[in-house]
C-alpha cells in the first residue's frame, strides 16, 4: 500500500500519538499539583508545630529568630508580618507590628537630640535596656519594613540609621552623614 494513503494513515497515526502525549501530560501536571499541595500543607503543619514548640526561643533568641525568619521567608512564607496568617495564634503576627511601633517611639523621644536620624546600633541599646528579650538589627529592619508598607515615611539610610524626618541624600547630606560618622 504504497501512494498517498500511506501518507494520510502516517499523518493520523501521528496525530494520536500527539493527542496521547497531550493527555498524559495533563493527567501528570494535575497529579503533580495534587502532591505539591499535599507537600505544601504538610510544610505548613510541620513548621507551625515548630514555631509552637520553639515559640518562647524565637521570641527571646534574635538569632535564632532571625534564622527561623529567613528560613520561612526562603519558603515563601513569611509568619512575622501578617497578622492574618496561620502564626496568628501563636503570636508572630504582632511581633514586628509592635516592634515598629516601640522602634518608633524611641525615635520620636530621641528626635530633639538627633533631629530624627537615629543610628539603628543606638536604637537596640536602648530597647534591649528597657524590655527583658532583646532584639538584633535584623529585627529593627524587618520591623521597618513591616511599617513601611503602611506608608510610614520613616526609612533606613545606609543601613546604618532610622530616619523618621522627610530626608534625601544628596551630596551635601550624603557629605554630611560621612562627617557625622567620624565625629
Amino acid at each position: 500500500m504504497n501512494g498517498p494513503y500511506m501518507g494520510k494513515m502516517a499523518a493520523l497515526k501521528q496525530q494520536q500519538v500527539n493527542e496521547f502525549k497531550l493527555e498524559e501530560g495533563r493527567r501528570l501536571m494535575e497529579e503533580k499539583t495534587s502532591r505539591m499541595k499535599v507537600i505544601y500543607k504538610d510544610f505548613q503543619a510541620n513548621l507551625s508545630r515548630f514555631a509552637e514548640q520553639y515559640r518562647n526561643e524565637i521570641n527571646r533568641n534574635t538569632e535564632f529568630r532571625e534564622k527561623f525568619n529567613r528560613l520561612c521567608l526562603e519558603m515563601g512564607v513569611d509568619p512575622l508580618v501578617s497578622r492574618r496568617t496561620m502564626w496568628s495564634g501563636l503570636g508572630f503576627g504582632e511581633f514586628y507590628n509592635q516592634l515598629a511601633q516601640k522602634v518608633l517611639d524611641i525615635c520620636n523621644k530621641h528626635r530633639s537630640v538627633n533631629g530624627g536620624i537615629m543610628k539603628i546600633t543606638d536604637i537596640i541599646t536602648y530597647y534591649n535596656r528597657n524590655n527583658r528579650e532583646p532584639i538584633s538589627k535584623y529585627d529593627v529592619t524587618a520591623a521597618l519594613q513591616t511599617m513601611n508598607k503602611l506608608g510610614t515615611g520613616c526609612s533606613i539610610l545606609r543601613n546604618e540609621y532610622v530616619c523618621t524626618v522627610p530626608f534625601s541624600l544628596s551630596d551635601d547630606s550624603q557629605e554630611l552623614m560621612n562627617v557625622a560618622e567620624e565625629v
